[in-house]
């Protein structure tokens, strides 16, 4: 079983099926899937980028994306995203907080 579809299971434990509103809860966090997100996945849903191949059956009005096929899209996202072990170098960008340069009074 995928790690990601363990935690969607854990989430919503008796559904196959998701609506966007739910997809971006499990996409952002809950309290976190606001209509704007909401709006977003379903934009991604509808142009494909979101899972690619996913289409609206012949008369469904409405979005239902199963639970396996949104586990199988974001493993194959993290898959991509981590790096390769090649000797491929990345970039990580500098740590943002208060205290940009520290400055002698703090080396101390």
């Amino acid at each position: 079983m995928s790690h990601h579809l363990a935690i969607i299971r854990s989430i919503f434990p008796s559904q196959i099926y998701l609506t966007p509103k739910e997809i971006a809860r499990v996409l952002h966090g809950p309290g976190r899937d606001t209509r704007k997100r909401t709006e977003d996945v379903r934009r991604r849903l509808d142009d494909g980028s979101l899972i690619p191949g996913l289409r609206k059956r012949p008369g469904q009005r409405r979005w239902h994306v199963s639970i396996v096929e949104l586990a199988k899209a974001l493993d194959v996202e993290e898959a991509a995203r981590q790096p390769r072990t090649t000797g491929e170098r990345y970039y990580t960008p500098a740590p943002h907080g208060r205290f940009k340069n520290l400055g002698p009074r703090l080396i101390r």
